[in-house]
């Protein structure tokens, strides 16, 4: 499709789809990060503390600030997300008063880890799979987010492995490392009720399922239960611990499955199978030593070993008096998000905090800097419509924040009460909302106060450009989803690579809406050159920005502008919110 100007009306109502997908891919460099050992190469930090809203234990928080490392990472190769398990130790075997517990499962042993390690949030899914290895061996296919299955210990083992092909230091989990943070400090059978928690043979329609929807344990962790089961390392003893195994072609899996029984699923059975077994119930869940993801155990900021922090004086977050709305993430920063020193000189001179959570909504904000960019059609760039015609020179003069990602539905349903999103995935970006409903009088922006607005055109693209004068800030499918790549759906928001401002699915996924009106002369009236333009002040259309999976790769970039009514909604129309400090 082309238009020019482009209008969407038309096609509003013919957004359609169903398959989710998930991947990742590394972030845009414009020059080398300062930590120069290859093994930070193999993985991006998402987080460095832990989300109040996933770790909802304060305690548990702290004891994961105390270790000094990152809560949540990506593999960049496969885009499997890990978060830190911290040290500690529990009880090994069948829970107190559980009915089902087997005997291999006694008797109970106490274990304890000195050091913590990482581990996936989510199980193995089929779209990483992929990633590595060319060929996908599951039964159940149709979407990327589905996990793995049909594996066996072997297929992960070995030169020509999963496990070895990914590379990373990724590896299986021993069972104490799997039932440490499937437990993740609970005693009973399983860490909540069963329906809310996993699928098995009484609410699985007999497959498995994206993973993820189901609720997660006190780490974060989801799918523990259920769903597939999950290869473990070492060889099955009868005796959990034993150190003779006895059968060294036998293996263990963990955690039940969409075909086990519901009493199957509990956090201390154990299922010895054969290792060269493939089977639909059966795949996986990676662990990472912390030498494997941070080699020689420096977090980003230091350049030596730091000292022990006290657990009960680590700050989660902090809190700046001039922004009472927000959660302060970082002050400074990330070298290994904001590779470009100029960049990070250019954030710190602004005297703001750099990341910061929305307390209302839990939007992630990062901060953008002022500067200048040449706004419309890059050069040679043949898609482009007259309506991104002349290039022109625009100046931003004040910093603001934009939100990292396009908003979920997660955020948007924290606060409208309701998710009207045709794909419904609490990860995946809000879509099926019209300009009003974002910016009406009761819409998104006004119910979640503390200034959010949308972004105007001018800032958009500045900040979409990140200072890129090509039409998109890396390959188009390493940087968006597109009619091409995505199965026919949106996708959970940001995997893929962000630009050199940290920004996720500036280009796909969904188009997002902006402030202002839409003119199709809008830049015939600045060829000299604007400073902070507002937009015409008044017009039938608004503007969307960016592309969406729903169109062609060729509607992905930079300078593309759509013109939509209003009250317009479709399966492609979402938002990412700003704010001036």
């Amino acid at each position: 499709m082309k238009f020019s100007p482009r209008i969407l009306g038309p096609f509003v109502g013919s957004l359609v789809g169903s398959m989710l997908c998930a991947c990742a891919s590394a972030p845009t460099r414009l020059e080398e990060p300062t930590r120069p050992d290859a093994e930070v190469e193999a993985y991006e930090i998402l987080s460095l503390a832990p989300d109040p809203r996933v770790i909802t234990d304060p305690a548990l928080r702290r004891r994961i600030a105390a270790t000094g490392r990152p809560w949540s990472v990506r593999h960049r190769k496969s885009g499997i997300e890990l978060v830190l398990v911290p040290p500690g130790e529990f009880e090994r075997g069948a829970s107190e008063g559980d009915a089902a517990a087997q005997d291999d499962e006694r008797p109970r042993q106490h274990v304890a880890f000195e050091r913590g390690f990482y581990i996936g949030r989510c199980e193995v899914t089929q779209g990483q799979w992929l990633r590595v290895l060319p060929r996908n061996p599951s039964s159940f296919r149709g979407a990327e987010n589905l996990p793995v299955e049909g594996v066996s210990w072997t297929d992960l083992h070995g030169e020509s492995g999963f496990l070895a092909r990914a590379s990373g230091g990724l590896r299986l989990p021993s069972e104490a490392e799997w039932e440490y943070a499937g437990r993740a400090g609970s005693t009973g059978a399983r860490y909540d009720a069963l329906e809310t928690i996993l699928w098995c043979d009484q609410n699985s329609g007999d497959r498995t399922h994206p993973v993820g929807e189901k609720q997660p344990n006190a780490l974060g962790l989801h799918d523990v239960l259920g769903n597939v089961a999950e290869w473990c390392e070492e060889p099955y003893a009868f005796s959990p611990g034993r150190s003779a195994p006895r059968s060294k072609t036998q293996r263990v899996l963990r955690g039940g499955s969409w075909a086990a029984v519901g009493e199957g699923c509990r956090i201390s059975n154990r299922f010895p199978e054969w290792e060269g077994t493939r089977a639909s119930h059966n795949g996986l869940r990676v662990v990472a030593d912390l030498q494997s993801v941070h080699g020689g155990g420096l977090t980003v900021a230091e350049a030596e070993p730091a000292t022990p922090a006290d657990p009960e004086k680590t700050p989660i977050f902090s809190e700046d008096p001039r922004l009472p709305w927000a959660l302060v993430l970082d002050v400074e920063p990330d070298p290994l998000v904001i590779t470009s020193v100029e960049w990070r000189k250019r954030i710190a001179a602004t005297g703001w905090p750099w990341r910061v959570r929305h307390a209302t909504s839990g939007v992630e904000l990062v901060l953008i800097p002022p500067g200048e960019y040449r706004r419309g059609a890059s050069q040679g760039d043949n898609d482009a419509a007259l309506d991104e015609k002349p290039a022109h020179r625009v100046r931003i003069t004040q910093p603001f924040y934009l939100g990292r990602y396009e908003v979920t539905q997660d955020e948007w349903q924290r606060v409208m009460g309701a998710n009207p999103a045709r794909f419904t995935n609490p990860q995946h970006p809000i879509e099926r909302i019209s300009w009003l409903d974002a910016r009406g009088a009761e819409g998104f922006l006004a119910r979640a106060g503390s200034g959010l607005r949308l972004p105007s055109e001018g800032e958009w693209e500045y900040a979409a450009r990140a200072g890129n004068a090509n039409p998109r800030y890396g390959p188009v499918d390493e940087v968006a989803w597109h009619e091409g790549n995505c199965t026919e759906s949106t996708q959970p928001v940001g995997l893929r690579r962000a630009n050199d401002l940290g920004l996720h699915d500036m280009l796909g996924n969904v188009w997002e809406w902006c402030e202002d009106w839409y003119s199709d002369i809008e830049y015939l009236r600045h060829t000299a050159g604007v400073t902070d333009p507002p937009g015409p002040t008044q017009g039938r259309m608004r503007v969307l920005r960016g592309g969406s999976w729903y169109f062609q790769a060729s509607h992905c970039r930079a300078s593309i502008r759509v013109a939509v009514r209003p009250s317009n909604r479709a399966g492609a129309f979402g938002l990412r919110v700003a704010l001036t400090p």
